[in-house]
């Protein structure tokens, strides 16, 4: 049985709003100056440590949605100076639950990244962030795929914190 994450953890999101997802007039473009710049320690739950660091920016937002994109490096722990470099881009869509205006905010999220070199990889789980001026903190629990799915695939789970300076 094959298990289709956006499909499972966001199809209540949407079919709570599918109407405003249709509805063209109400989403709001952003540009880079409603980003940040981020550093995300995190783990996969097996004693191995990333860092990335980069910015991230919306590009998108209606209600409770907020399409985002992010471009940055990827350190891993224990240095390791022989490996390569790693970069990564992806996009975000989350869903949002609870009042703009709310301290913190829970939601679904689903994210489409590519490290470079690797494979492209889906993550998708729960997050919620809480913004305090012009700084904020974001968690995240995630189960990550691989594409193209290959034999010697294992489960991956991911566990992280950002912490953000936004731009204004």
């Amino acid at each position: 049985m094959t298990f289709r994450p956006c499909a499972a953890l966001l199809a209540a999101a949407l079919s709570t709003s599918l109407l405003n997802i249709a509805r063209a007039d109400d989403w709001k473009f952003h540009g880079i100056g409603d980003g940040n710049i981020y550093t995300k320690p995190y783990t996969n739950l097996q004693g191995k440590w990333k860092e990335e660091f980069g910015i991230a920016a919306p590009l998108l937002t209606n209600g409770p949605w907020v399409v985002k994109w992010n471009v940055g490096y990827l350190q891993t722990y224990p240095l390791k100076w022989k490996e390569p470099q790693l970069w990564t881009a992806g996009v975000t869509a989350v869903y949002e639950f609870g009042n703009r205006k709310d301290q913190i905010r829970p939601g679904l999220y689903t994210k489409l990244k590519k490290d470079d070199p690797g494979r492209w990889q889906q993550e998708t789980g729960l997050t919620a962030r809480t913004r305090f001026g012009r700084y904020g903190l974001t968690g995240n629990l995630g189960y990550i795929f691989e594409y193209p799915r290959h034999a010697d695939a294992i489960p991956k789970w991911q566990a992280g914190v950002s912490f953000c300076w936004y731009f204004k």
